[in-house]
């Protein structure tokens, strides 16, 4: 809300518009609704009205006035429109010990005509205090009625009177008060922004108009265009704003500095006072703690926190004296208490509002945060908004998760942060008060009900709340277990079986061998398995996921009140990787710390399969949930280390879920269903079927399993498949019925019994198709709990169908695509997203470099025989396998990392130090090593060893070989694949110096002329700024962004090592609600489908402006599905050529991107391409140079100068260039392009054609004519002689060849007439001494 809309005036009533009587806008747009369109058919008018507020003055709490906040729903709960209140900038300084009351217009209007006639008196009054009053009131009003929080805004009686809201506080507990206090700090930290609407009044840049510029305009941009160097220089110093980045031409928005750029300051500390803790005569008065707060002007007051709110006390820095002072009120927050003791208090405090309020502008105008109002598409638009904060200015602290900082971040001096931190160190949020039950929050917010859409997204809200609570409390937890300050709960066992509990999160480690990989014939051996239970919690993660998916949606289906036990539960998992260290956290079961597990076990095992257990009142929903994961039951019996002493327990039985998955029974009732390790069948092509029958696995093995992806892919195509056949019978029927009863027509129909006849045949000839044949899985397949005879052959064969369907079908459909340019995947994370959307695992990567690096030497036939030119693939696979390669690099030293940390605690060096030895020995260039060492090969322990600064090594050099050794071994061993590119000069130059000094005696060899023998022939194409990225991102490790001299042997110091941070990985759902997914889904159908259509295209924006503004009442406008949804409506906005929609919704999700902690991912760098594209359309070149530029940067720093999305940029910067004549540039532009596209004729045809015109631009039309000649032949090569394209570079060929010519010519004749006049000065010269001559000879 703007600063106009948020005045209100004292006669102001709520209006509403009910369900029953939609505007007339709404009917409209009802009746104009597409039939296709997936809305919640039956569902009311949602209900929403302004919510008048009444607002008091800081210090006296008189009435000050009133404002309106727009569109608050009725369905929505009086706890989540508090929550909404106390982010208006007039109420922020109250903290959530509040509550919302409802106060008569009638008293309200009183109270403001007071206000206006007797401010006098009032003053006068105020002024007459009584000393010491230790009693001030929470609000002026006679008559208010407190609304209950947990009730709705519909079920408020007062409300629908006209009654205003008024934000009251609550007495204080020792923990709220606190609470308040570190709210108030954080507000003077960060103040809250105002309000905005989603259509936004704030224009979001200078050229954002829906027509492009005119040539004037144009032009003017184009002179903005900084002279910066071609091509893009990639330093990391350019990472974040700064000089170097203004200098290297790359500067992006950066939302994050706009955040944390400084407000005036109010109080320079609030921080606990001396005097703490509180003497025991004064706790019985109520008094909590002291507080020190020092005034920007270094004015201190010492404050005492009691229940009814905080007063100034008479103490001073060296005398203690609690009592009330002088003139001092107990006011209800500690904001009003300042403004009212504390000089000039007041008058910053307003400062850093309006500081705020500029800031939020500032923002919104630079990054494109608010949506434009867009009308080429929405005229029948208009959706009901979640309040009025779905566009709000974001307030985020520094993004979490990036890879690098900023060199020397500034460190301030600052008692606020030093106190809350020792805070938070103690754990003292945990330890008062009752710790939250994470399991029974999670499960009761699943059992709420889902009948309506309301409901649906409020429930959504709390989940996702309590998904972030509860990651927030895992990481903590992991870093304080890792750190050594968590006590185990069972210290009496083996380190490796120790469990934790902090804040009611149960936490456990995976622990990991210290082995350096697995050896190829001890694969199955478990002694050496480094990644058993690594891998273990991954697959459960998965298995986690894929049961709640399933799980939610059959309580969409049956919607219907549930009780305890009527489902199966999961637990809230989470995934910490910190240190070396994997910490696996979830929701505590009621009981299990408590109970005998074999009691509650209703299902499963507990002991590795020597009991197992499928009592009936579990195994039905468990058969039933795991059929819907294409899950079979199978036939198992217990381990033969079981004893036999419970006949039912050690009976055959069959189960449905792995032998070592745990049904159980909690305290509350409910049911659960732990340790679902295996929901997909073994990857056969991992294993010889052979090993496993002689010796099948047992618990603590690792299992390569398929992905879930691979599954469904498979029945997807099989029910194309079946789709595919009755289509065809039913057209078969169709031909006949045309050949027995003729071809239906307008004149000539059929008859009805024909017409009925057809329509039965079709329906009984599709019924013949058999369905399609599903995959089944068995859970227990090759395990000891399954012996020979228990197999069931189909199941068998299902899993080598899956295997088969993996390496014949999906592999070479994902090298294909990579091949083409059709998938453009451009750090290792997008690949890895990649492989996995095709159901591929990442142990798969080595074959698909292998398939990548076929392509850089298949050629394509070219479309004329005997043509000396042949197209070959684009640059696509050049890069790609060089991004394989960075990917399996950085993998291997993510192991290696791991089991170092394992055992940093017992090193003598430090943390930064054992980090820049394992940095510099991957990315530093190596010295002269001693040959000796080099030949010496190294055992795991010794890498190990030398990394942690215990080892043997003689020299830096020879550490660092040997670990290169040890990765280029663990790549060969993981991925099946020899690196090709990284150390390959230092290899060659290694085998060259040994070779020399075996042959100095030797009497030397002649080669034969253009032999390549003997000579170096490897290329080096590792990009180590791309390395370091992936390795810091997997390792979870924070550097400096300083520009790293690569070409020394130690690029990395101590002090470049910033942080190690938690890497985190949770089962909630990837989107927040499964309507938003499917209007998503159907958005981008109608999208791919049916472009074309404007009708599609509209329910297309409409579906996806729905799923925004759900996406804004669960979680506000930053949320990573909200970037999917404003994706989707900027490509929609594009189709339509709505440019400047387009622009500013790009630069919403860029800003937007940049908040959720993405700088430098594949959808960021591809963001502002899109950009640079669309500012081009516009004209607007300023812009569309900064943000290809940045494109470029982006794209280099992620995959290395062969990225293949780096010839486009540079192609359309010389086009750009071109159009504003900088020919010169243009010229540059399209050199570089040309030397980062590969093979790929089609793009170096156009490139010399660019080129023809940048030399034609500089009258250089000899050059012209030679880039077009090539690109004309490669064209008539490509396309034919008759191809528009060969067509038009002939003409322009016959057009510079004439012009040549013309040049020729002119040329010629511009030499004869020099030639001419040559001669006629020489004759002129002659005949003047012919003349001086005759006169010398008459004198004479």
């Amino acid at each position: 809300m703007s600063t106009a809309e948020s005045k209100g005036t004292e006669d102001t009533m709520p209006e509403t518009q009910e369900a029953s009587a939609p505007a007339p806008a709404q009917e409209k747009e009802k009746e104009q609704a597409p039939a296709g369109q997936e809305a919640e058919e039956g569902e009311e008018q949602e209900a929403i009205f302004d919510a008048p507020l009444v607002l008091l003055e800081l210090g006296s709490r008189r009435v000050k006035g009133t404002l309106k906040i727009p569109q608050v729903r009725l369905q929505e709960s009086v706890v989540n429109l508090k929550q909404l209140l106390r982010d208006v900038p007039e109420l922020c300084h109250i903290s959530n010990s509040c509550h919302l009351a409802t106060v008569p217009a009638e008293e309200v209007a009183e109270h403001l005509q007071k206000k206006s006639s007797g401010n006098a008196s009032k003053k006068k009054k105020h002024g007459q205090r009584k000393q010491g009053s230790r009693q001030a009131p929470n609000h002026p009003f006679q008559d208010t009625t407190s609304l209950d929080e947990s009730a709705i805004l519909a079920e408020c009686e007062t409300l629908a009177k006209g009654d205003y809201l008024v934000l009251v506080p609550d007495a204080y507990t020792s923990k709220t008060a606190w609470e308040h206090v570190n709210h108030v700090r954080e507000i003077l930290r960060n103040p809250p922004g105002p309000l905005s609407g989603m259509s936004g009044s704030v224009p979001i840049a200078d050229h954002d108009g829906q027509e492009a510029l005119s040539d004037e305009d144009a032009l003017a941009t184009a002179a903005k265009i900084p002279d910066a160097p071609l091509p893009v220089p990639v330093n990391l110093e350019s990472f974040y704003s700064g000089e170097q980045q203004d200098a290297d031409g790359v500067r992006t928005i950066d939302v994050v500095a706009e955040l944390t750029r400084p407000h005036p300051v109010c109080a320079r500390e609030i921080v606990p006072s001396g005097w703490n803790p509180v003497p025991s005569n004064r706790r019985l008065l109520n008094d909590f703690f002291y507080l020190r707060i020092a005034s920007a002007n270094d004015n201190v007051v010492h404050v005492t926190a009691c229940k009814a709110g905080f007063f100034q006390n008479s103490s001073t820095d060296t005398v203690f004296n609690p009592e009330v002072a002088k003139n001092s009120p107990t006011c209800p927050t500690l904001v009003e208490l300042l403004a009212s003791v504390l000089p000039g208090f007041l008058q910053q405090y307003k400062a850093l509002l309006a500081s705020a309020e500029k800031r939020n502008e500032a923002l919104l105008r630079s990054s494109g945060l608010s949506e434009p109002d867009v009308t080429s598409i929405t005229t029948n638009i208009n959706l009901p908004l979640y309040y009025a904060e779905a566009n709000r200015a974001p307030i985020m602290p520094h993004p979490q998760g990036q890879w690098n900082d900023v060199v020397d971040t500034p460190h301030p001096h600052d008692r606020n942060r030093a106190s809350q931190v020792m805070y938070d160190t103690l754990n003292m949020a945990e330890t008062v008060g009752n710790p939250r039950d994470w399991n029974e929050e999670y499960q009761g917010l699943l059992e709420m009900p889902v009948e309506s859409l309301d409901q649906r997204i409020a429930r959504a809200r709390l989940l996702e709340a309590l998904h972030n609570d509860f990651a927030d409390n895992a990481r903590r937890g992991a870093v304080a277990l890792v750190e050594g300050s968590l006590l185990a709960l069972n210290p009496s066992e083996a380190p490796e079986s120790h469990v934790y509990v902090f804040n009611n999160v149960f936490l456990s480690v995976a622990r990991m061998e210290h082995g350096f990989g697995i050896d190829a014939e001890s694969k199955l051996d478990p002694a050496l398995n480094p990644v058993a239970t690594y891998c273990g919690s991954n697959h459960d993660l998965q298995a986690i996921k894929s049961i709640n998916y399933v799980l939610e949606r059959q309580r969409l289906n049956e919607p219907k009140p549930e009780e305890p036990g009527d489902r199966l539960h999961t637990l809230n998992t989470v995934l910490v990787d910190f240190q070396g260290h994997r910490i696996i956290a979830q929701s505590l079961v009621p009981g299990i710390l408590q109970n005998d597990h074999a009691k509650s076990l209703l299902y499963g095992s507990i002991d590795f399969g020597a009991k197992i257990n499928a009592k009936a009142e579990i195994a039905d929903d468990v058969t039933s949930l795991m059929k819907s994961l294409y899950i079979e039951g199978g036939r198992v019996k217990p381990s033969p280390a079981g004893e036999e002493t419970d006949a039912e327990a050690d009976a055959e039985l069959t189960l449905s879920a792995p032998v070592t998955s745990k049904g159980l029974r909690g305290a509350d009732g409910r049911r659960y269903i732990l340790d679902v390790t295996r929901t997909t069948p073994l990857d056969l092509n991992h294993y010889q079927e052979k090993d496993l029958e002689e010796k099948p696995l047992d618990e603590t093995q690792y299992v390569a399993l398929l992905r879930p992806e691979l599954v469904q892919q498979l029945v997807d195509t099989k029910r194309r498949a079946q789709e595919v056949l009755r289509r065809q019978a039913a057209e078969t029927i169709y031909a006949d019925f045309e050949k027995e009863h003729g071809k239906q027509t307008e004149e000539e129909p059929w008859s009805a019994e024909t017409t009925s006849a057809l329509e039965q045949a079709i329906r009984d000839a599709r019924e013949k198709v058999p369905d399609a044949k599903l995959p089944k899985i068995d859970s227990n397949l090759f395990t000891v709990h399954q012996p020979k005879e228990f197999r069931d052959e189909q199941v068998l064969a299902d899993a080598r169908e899956l295997a088969e369907f993996l390496v014949e079908t999906q592999l070479p459909s994902l090298v294909t695509g990579l091949r083409t340019g059709a998938l453009t995947p451009s750090d290792g994370a997008a690949l890895v997203t990649t492989m996995h959307n095709f159901g591929i695992n990442v142990r798969y990567i080595g074959q698909i470099a292998e398939g990548l690096l076929e392509a850089e030497t298949t050629k394509l036939l070219p479309a004329k025989e005997g043509s000396e030119i042949s197209t070959a693939l684009p640059a696509a696979a050049q890069a790609l396998n060089e991004l394989c390669e960075i990917e399996m690099v950085a993998r291997s030293c993510k192991w290696i990392f791991r089991r170092v940390m394992l055992q940093q605690e017992t090193a003598d060096q430090t943390l930064a130090t054992t980090l820049v030895r394992l940095l510099n020995a991957v990315l530093g260039k190596l010295g002269d090593g001693n040959a000796a060492d080099d030949e010496t090969s190294s055992s795991s322990a010794e890498v190990e060893a030398w990394l942690l600064g215990s080892g043997s090594s003689s020299s830096f050099s020879a550490g660092a070989r040997q670990l290169r050794q040890a990765i280029r071994a663990s790549v060969k061993q993981h991925f099946g694949y020899e690196l090709r590119w990284w150390w390959a000069k230092e290899e060659d130059a290694e085998t060259s110096s040994k070779e020399n000094q075996e042959e100095e005696d030797s009497e030397p060899e002649v080669a034969a002329p253009g032999s390549t023998e003997g000579k170096n022939t490897s290329v080096d194409r590792a990009y180590l700024p791309a390395l370091l990225r992936r390795i810091c991102q997997v390792c979870g490790i924070r550097v400096a962004s300083r520009n790293y001299v690569f070409e020394a042997e130690t690029p990395f110091f101590e002090t470049d090592m910033v942080d190690v941070i938690p890497v985190i990985k949770t089962s909630r759902p990837e989107w927040c609600l499964q309507e938003v997914r499917d209007r998503i889904a159907a958005a981008r159908s109608r999208i791919s489908v049916k472009a074309g259509a404007p009708q599609e295209l509209h329910t297309a924006y409409q579906l996806s402006m729905e799923a925004l503004n759900m996406v804004c009442q669960i979680e506000g406008p930053v949320h990573r599905n909200a970037l999917s949804c404003i994706m989707t409506v900027s490509d929609i906005l594009r189709i339509v050529r709505d440019i400047g929609g387009a622009i500013s919704q790009h630069r919403r999700a860029l800003a937007l991107a940049q908040v959720l902690g993405s700088r430098d991912t594949d959808n960021v760098a591809a963001m502002h391409l899109a950009l640079g594209s669309l500012y081009h359309m516009q004209h607007v070149y300023d812009c569309a140079v900064e943000h290809l530029r940045r494109a470029a940067y982006l794209f280099e720093l992620m995959a290395g100068p062969r990225a293949q999305q780096l010839s486009a940029i540079y192609q359309r910067l010389a086009t750009i260039y071109l159009e504003i004549g900088e020919a010169e540039k243009a010229f540059a532009c399209a050199n570089e392009a040309m030397s980062r596209c590969g093979d790929d004729k089609h793009q170096i045809a156009l490139l010399c054609h660019l080129s023809a015109q940048a030399m034609a631009g500089l009258q250089c039309w000899t050059q012209s004519l030679e880039f077009e000649r090539s690109a004309y032949a490669i064209f008539k090569t490509l396309y034919g002689p008759k191809s528009p394209r060969t067509t038009e570079s002939a003409q322009t060929v016959k057009a510079l060849t004439q012009r040549c010519v013309d040049e020729r010519r002119a040329s010629q004749q511009q030499a004869e007439e020099q030639a001419q006049l040559e001669k006629k000065r020489l004759r002129a010269i002659k005949a003047s001494a012919k003349k001086k001559k005759g006169k010398a000879g008459k004198k004479k």
